[in-house]
C-alpha cells in the first residue's frame, strides 16, 4: 500500500501533463513551464508549493494577495484555482498580465474568468 507521501508525489509529477492537456483543450499550444510565481488559495496554494518542488525552485509559491502586492515581474505566473473564481488569484493574474508576465492558469473550469487570462 502506498504511503500518502508516495501518492502525493505521483500526483504532483502529473502536473505538467495536466497543464498541457488543459492547454490543448482550450486551443492553446503546448505550455512550457520556465520560471516565475505560482499562486493559489487553500488547496490550490498547496499545489503551488508542490510546483516549487516539481520545478526545482523555478517557481516560487505565493498567496495571491501577497503576490498581488509584489512589485516584481516574473517571466510566468502560474495561477491555480479549482473553480477559476478566486478573487485574489484573478486580481494577481490581472496585475501580472499588465506587467507583461505570461499567464498560465490551471482550473477545472475552462470557461471560468481565470481561464480567460491564459
Amino acid at each position: 500500500m502506498d504511503t500518502l507521501s508516495q501518492y502525493l508525489k505521483r500526483e504532483v509529477q502529473r502536473l505538467p501533463d495536466v497543464i498541457s492537456r488543459q492547454a490543448e483543450d482550450t486551443g492553446r499550444s503546448k505550455v512550457e513551464l520556465r520560471s516565475g510565481l505560482a499562486v493559489g488559495s487553500g488547496d490550490s496554494f498547496a499545489a503551488a508549493n508542490a510546483v516549487m518542488y516539481l520545478t526545482n525552485g523555478r517557481f516560487l509559491p505565493f498567496d495571491p494577495l501577497e503576490a498581488y502586492r509584489l512589485t516584481c515581474r516574473p517571466e510566468q505566473l502560474l495561477a491555480l484555482s479549482v473553480k477559476g473564481k478566486t478573487k485574489y488569484v484573478i486580481k494577481a493574474t490581472q496585475s501580472y498580465r499588465q506587467r507583461g508576465a505570461e499567464i498560465v492558469s490551471l482550473t477545472a473550469d475552462p470557461g471560468s474568468r481565470l481561464a480567460e487570462y491564459s
